[in-house]
Protein backbone atom coordinates (compact mmCIF):
# COMPACT_ATOMS: atom_id res chain seq x y z
CA UNK A 1 0.00 0.00 0.00
CA UNK A 2 1.50 3.34 -1.10
CA UNK A 3 0.90 6.07 1.49
CA UNK A 4 0.56 9.70 0.43
CA UNK A 5 0.73 12.31 3.17
CA UNK A 6 -0.83 15.67 2.32
CA UNK A 7 -0.16 18.77 4.37
CA UNK A 8 -3.02 21.23 3.93
CA UNK A 9 -5.53 18.94 2.28
CA UNK A 10 -8.73 20.75 3.26
CA UNK A 11 -8.61 23.35 0.50
CA UNK A 12 -9.96 23.14 -3.03
CA UNK A 13 -6.87 21.45 -4.44
CA UNK A 14 -6.29 19.19 -1.45
CA UNK A 15 -9.82 17.84 -1.36
CA UNK A 16 -9.69 17.04 -5.07
CA UNK A 17 -6.33 15.30 -4.70
CA UNK A 18 -7.66 13.16 -1.84
CA UNK A 19 -10.78 12.31 -3.85
CA UNK A 20 -8.62 11.24 -6.80
CA UNK A 21 -6.26 9.16 -4.65
CA UNK A 22 -9.24 7.25 -3.25
CA UNK A 23 -9.95 5.99 -6.76
CA UNK A 24 -6.49 4.39 -7.00
CA UNK A 25 -5.94 0.81 -5.94
CA UNK A 26 -3.27 0.19 -3.30
CA UNK A 27 -3.03 3.90 -2.39
CA UNK A 28 -4.06 5.69 0.77
CA UNK A 29 -4.02 9.39 1.59
CA UNK A 30 -3.47 10.93 5.02
CA UNK A 31 -4.24 14.60 5.55
CA UNK A 32 -2.68 16.84 8.20
CA UNK A 33 -4.26 20.28 8.17
CA UNK A 34 -4.50 23.27 10.50
CA UNK A 35 -7.77 21.76 11.74
CA UNK A 36 -5.75 18.82 13.06
CA UNK A 37 -2.53 20.56 14.06
CA UNK A 38 -1.24 24.13 13.88
CA UNK A 39 1.62 23.73 11.42
CA UNK A 40 2.89 27.28 12.03
CA UNK A 41 3.81 26.94 15.73
CA UNK A 42 7.51 26.35 16.32
CA UNK A 43 6.56 24.42 19.46
CA UNK A 44 4.80 21.88 17.20
CA UNK A 45 7.71 21.12 14.87
CA UNK A 46 8.83 18.08 16.86
CA UNK A 47 5.25 16.81 17.02
CA UNK A 48 4.97 17.21 13.23
CA UNK A 49 8.21 15.25 12.80
CA UNK A 50 6.89 12.48 15.04
CA UNK A 51 3.64 12.24 13.09
CA UNK A 52 5.58 11.95 9.84
CA UNK A 53 7.67 9.18 11.38
CA UNK A 54 4.54 7.31 12.50
CA UNK A 55 2.89 7.57 9.08
CA UNK A 56 6.11 6.81 7.19
CA UNK A 57 4.71 8.03 3.84
CA UNK A 58 6.04 7.14 0.42
CA UNK A 59 5.10 10.57 -0.94
CA UNK A 60 4.51 13.88 0.85
CA UNK A 61 2.58 16.65 -0.94
CA UNK A 62 2.86 20.10 0.66
CA UNK A 63 -0.07 22.44 0.02
CA UNK A 64 -0.34 24.12 3.45
CA UNK A 65 -0.43 27.93 3.31
CA UNK A 66 -2.87 30.82 3.33
CA UNK A 67 -3.67 31.38 -0.34
CA UNK A 68 -3.00 34.58 -2.27
CA UNK A 69 -6.71 35.21 -2.77
CA UNK A 70 -7.22 35.49 1.02
CA UNK A 71 -4.72 38.26 1.51
CA UNK A 72 -1.19 39.41 0.75
CA UNK A 73 0.21 40.94 3.92
CA UNK A 74 3.53 40.60 5.74
CA UNK A 75 1.62 38.93 8.60
CA UNK A 76 0.30 36.22 6.27
CA UNK A 77 3.77 35.78 4.75
CA UNK A 78 5.25 35.36 8.23
CA UNK A 79 2.60 32.74 9.08
CA UNK A 80 3.26 30.83 5.85
CA UNK A 81 7.03 31.04 6.34
CA UNK A 82 6.71 29.42 9.75
CA UNK A 83 4.83 26.50 8.20
CA UNK A 84 7.67 26.03 5.71
CA UNK A 85 10.30 26.12 8.46
CA UNK A 86 8.48 23.50 10.52
CA UNK A 87 7.79 21.16 7.60
CA UNK A 88 11.35 21.43 6.27
CA UNK A 89 12.63 20.41 9.72
CA UNK A 90 10.11 17.56 10.04
CA UNK A 91 10.88 16.17 6.57
CA UNK A 92 14.62 16.74 6.34
CA UNK A 93 15.62 13.17 7.18
CA UNK A 94 12.80 11.31 5.46
CA UNK A 95 13.35 9.06 2.45
CA UNK A 96 9.91 10.01 1.11
CA UNK A 97 9.51 11.88 -2.16
CA UNK A 98 8.62 15.47 -1.25
CA UNK A 99 6.35 17.44 -3.58
CA UNK A 100 6.05 21.16 -2.87
CA UNK A 101 3.31 23.20 -4.55
CA UNK A 102 4.95 26.53 -5.22
CA UNK A 103 3.49 29.09 -7.64
CA UNK A 104 4.15 30.97 -10.85
CA UNK A 105 3.97 34.02 -8.54
CA UNK A 106 7.73 33.51 -8.03
CA UNK A 107 8.17 35.11 -11.48
CA UNK A 108 6.06 38.10 -10.44
CA UNK A 109 2.48 39.15 -11.04
CA UNK A 110 2.79 42.79 -12.09
CA UNK A 111 5.44 42.21 -14.77
CA UNK A 112 5.33 40.90 -18.33
CA UNK A 113 6.26 37.24 -18.68
CA UNK A 114 6.71 36.12 -22.28
CA UNK A 115 7.40 32.40 -22.86
CA UNK A 116 8.78 32.05 -19.35
CA UNK A 117 10.30 28.71 -18.40
CA UNK A 118 11.83 27.22 -15.26
CA UNK A 119 15.06 29.15 -15.85
CA UNK A 120 13.40 32.56 -16.27
CA UNK A 121 14.13 35.39 -13.88
CA UNK A 122 12.65 35.08 -10.38
CA UNK A 123 11.13 38.46 -9.52
CA UNK A 124 8.20 38.25 -7.05
CA UNK A 125 5.98 41.32 -6.80
CA UNK A 126 3.87 40.19 -3.84
CA UNK A 127 4.41 38.91 -0.31
CA UNK A 128 2.88 35.63 -1.46
CA UNK A 129 5.43 35.35 -4.26
CA UNK A 130 8.25 36.18 -1.85
CA UNK A 131 7.02 33.41 0.47
CA UNK A 132 7.09 30.89 -2.37
CA UNK A 133 10.63 31.89 -3.38
CA UNK A 134 11.83 31.60 0.21
CA UNK A 135 10.08 28.24 0.66
CA UNK A 136 11.66 26.77 -2.46
CA UNK A 137 15.10 27.72 -1.13
CA UNK A 138 14.36 26.34 2.35
CA UNK A 139 13.20 22.98 0.98
CA UNK A 140 16.18 22.83 -1.38
CA UNK A 141 18.50 23.44 1.57
CA UNK A 142 16.88 20.94 3.96
CA UNK A 143 15.81 18.13 1.63
CA UNK A 144 17.90 15.92 -0.63
CA UNK A 145 17.34 17.32 -4.13
CA UNK A 146 17.08 13.73 -5.42
CA UNK A 147 13.83 13.49 -3.43
CA UNK A 148 12.41 16.99 -4.00
CA UNK A 149 9.90 17.99 -6.69
CA UNK A 150 8.79 21.64 -6.88
CA UNK A 151 5.71 22.43 -9.00
CA UNK A 152 4.87 25.99 -10.05
CA UNK A 153 1.26 26.39 -11.24
CA UNK A 154 -0.40 29.63 -12.37
CA UNK A 155 -4.06 30.23 -11.44
CA UNK A 156 -5.90 26.96 -10.73
CA UNK A 157 -9.67 27.26 -11.07
CA UNK A 158 -12.70 24.99 -10.88
CA UNK A 159 -15.92 25.56 -12.82
CA UNK A 160 -17.93 24.91 -9.65
CA UNK A 161 -16.42 27.97 -7.93
CA UNK A 162 -18.76 30.94 -7.54
CA UNK A 163 -16.28 33.78 -7.07
CA UNK A 164 -13.00 34.94 -8.53
CA UNK A 165 -11.46 36.79 -11.46
CA UNK A 166 -11.39 33.66 -13.56
CA UNK A 167 -13.63 31.67 -15.96
CA UNK A 168 -15.87 30.23 -13.23
CA UNK A 169 -16.25 33.59 -11.49
CA UNK A 170 -17.14 35.22 -14.81
CA UNK A 171 -19.70 32.52 -15.57
CA UNK A 172 -21.38 32.82 -12.18
CA UNK A 173 -21.54 36.62 -12.47
CA UNK A 174 -23.08 36.34 -15.95
CA UNK A 175 -25.74 33.96 -14.65
CA UNK A 176 -26.44 35.77 -11.37
CA UNK A 177 -25.87 39.44 -12.22
CA UNK A 178 -26.19 39.50 -16.02
CA UNK A 179 -22.81 41.18 -16.32
CA UNK A 180 -19.08 40.40 -16.27
CA UNK A 181 -16.65 43.03 -14.99
CA UNK A 182 -13.19 43.32 -16.54
CA UNK A 183 -10.19 45.39 -15.48
CA UNK A 184 -9.60 47.63 -18.48
CA UNK A 185 -10.31 45.96 -21.81
CA UNK A 186 -9.33 42.55 -20.39
CA UNK A 187 -7.06 41.75 -23.33
CA UNK A 188 -4.03 40.80 -21.22
CA UNK A 189 -3.04 37.12 -21.50
CA UNK A 190 -3.04 34.60 -18.65
CA UNK A 191 -2.61 30.86 -18.13
CA UNK A 192 -5.64 29.16 -16.54
CA UNK A 193 -5.28 25.58 -15.29
CA UNK A 194 -8.46 23.63 -14.60
CA UNK A 195 -8.51 21.93 -11.19
CA UNK A 196 -8.94 18.45 -12.70
CA UNK A 197 -5.90 18.96 -14.92
CA UNK A 198 -3.84 20.25 -11.99
CA UNK A 199 -4.74 17.21 -9.87
CA UNK A 200 -4.01 14.76 -12.71
CA UNK A 201 -0.60 16.26 -13.42
CA UNK A 202 0.44 16.70 -9.77
CA UNK A 203 -0.27 13.01 -9.14
CA UNK A 204 1.40 11.92 -12.39
CA UNK A 205 4.58 13.77 -11.42
CA UNK A 206 4.35 12.58 -7.81
CA UNK A 207 4.36 8.94 -8.90
CA UNK A 208 7.05 9.41 -11.57
CA UNK A 209 10.78 9.32 -11.01
CA UNK A 210 11.18 13.05 -11.57
CA UNK A 211 12.63 15.79 -9.40
CA UNK A 212 13.59 19.44 -9.62
CA UNK A 213 11.34 22.31 -10.72
CA UNK A 214 8.47 22.11 -13.21
CA UNK A 215 5.99 24.76 -14.32
CA UNK A 216 2.48 23.30 -14.33
CA UNK A 217 1.44 25.14 -17.48
CA UNK A 218 -0.32 24.20 -20.72
CA UNK A 219 1.74 26.50 -22.94
CA UNK A 220 -1.46 28.26 -24.09
CA UNK A 221 -2.66 31.58 -22.69
CA UNK A 222 -6.05 33.28 -23.04
CA UNK A 223 -7.30 36.81 -22.49
CA UNK A 224 -9.99 37.63 -19.95
CA UNK A 225 -11.88 39.38 -22.75
CA UNK A 226 -11.92 36.27 -24.93
CA UNK A 227 -13.33 34.20 -22.06
CA UNK A 228 -15.96 36.82 -21.21
CA UNK A 229 -17.00 37.13 -24.85
CA UNK A 230 -17.31 33.36 -25.11
CA UNK A 231 -19.56 33.20 -22.04
CA UNK A 232 -21.73 35.95 -23.53
CA UNK A 233 -22.48 33.64 -26.48
CA UNK A 234 -24.40 31.41 -24.07
CA UNK A 235 -25.75 34.01 -21.64
CA UNK A 236 -27.12 37.43 -22.48
CA UNK A 237 -24.94 39.65 -20.29
CA UNK A 238 -23.10 42.96 -20.35
CA UNK A 239 -19.32 43.11 -20.32
CA UNK A 240 -18.27 46.08 -18.21
CA UNK A 241 -14.79 47.62 -18.35
CA UNK A 242 -13.52 49.03 -15.04
CA UNK A 243 -10.61 51.42 -14.62
CA UNK A 244 -7.39 49.51 -14.06
CA UNK A 245 -5.54 49.71 -10.76
CA UNK A 246 -2.26 48.70 -12.42
CA UNK A 247 -0.58 48.17 -15.78
CA UNK A 248 -1.80 45.50 -18.19
CA UNK A 249 0.77 42.71 -18.41
CA UNK A 250 0.85 39.39 -20.25
CA UNK A 251 1.83 36.02 -18.78
CA UNK A 252 2.73 33.28 -21.26
CA UNK A 253 4.77 30.16 -20.56
CA UNK A 254 6.90 27.61 -22.37
CA UNK A 255 5.88 24.21 -20.99
CA UNK A 256 8.50 22.20 -22.86
CA UNK A 257 9.98 20.70 -19.69
CA UNK A 258 6.60 19.47 -18.47
CA UNK A 259 5.68 18.15 -21.92
CA UNK A 260 8.84 16.04 -21.91
CA UNK A 261 7.20 14.04 -19.09
CA UNK A 262 3.48 14.11 -19.89
CA UNK A 263 3.83 14.25 -23.72
CA UNK A 264 0.43 14.76 -25.35
CA UNK A 265 -1.64 15.52 -22.26
CA UNK A 266 -4.87 17.17 -23.42
CA UNK A 267 -5.40 20.25 -21.27
CA UNK A 268 -8.95 21.54 -20.90
CA UNK A 269 -8.86 25.15 -22.10
CA UNK A 270 -11.06 27.82 -20.46
CA UNK A 271 -13.12 27.89 -23.66
CA UNK A 272 -13.69 24.15 -23.52
CA UNK A 273 -14.45 24.35 -19.78
CA UNK A 274 -17.19 26.92 -20.45
CA UNK A 275 -18.56 24.84 -23.31
CA UNK A 276 -18.72 21.82 -21.01
CA UNK A 277 -21.16 23.57 -18.67
CA UNK A 278 -23.66 23.97 -21.50
CA UNK A 279 -22.82 20.96 -23.66
CA UNK A 280 -21.76 18.28 -21.16
CA UNK A 281 -18.56 17.58 -19.32
CA UNK A 282 -15.31 17.70 -21.26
Amino acid sequence: MKKILIFGGNGLLGKKLIEKIKSFQNCASINIDKNNLDLSLSTNKELIRQKVEEINPDIVIILASIKRQLGDSSEIKNYNDKITDNLAYALSEKKSKIVYLSSAAVYGEKNNQVDFNEFSRISPTSSYGEHKVRSEKIYENFIDNKKLLIIRPPLIYDMDEKEGYNPSGFLNSAIKNKFIKLWGDGNELREFILLDDAVNIILKLSFMDCYGIYNLTSGESFSYRLIADHISKYIDCDIIEQARTGLAVNHTYDNGKLKSLIYNYDFVTPIKAVDSIFMGRY
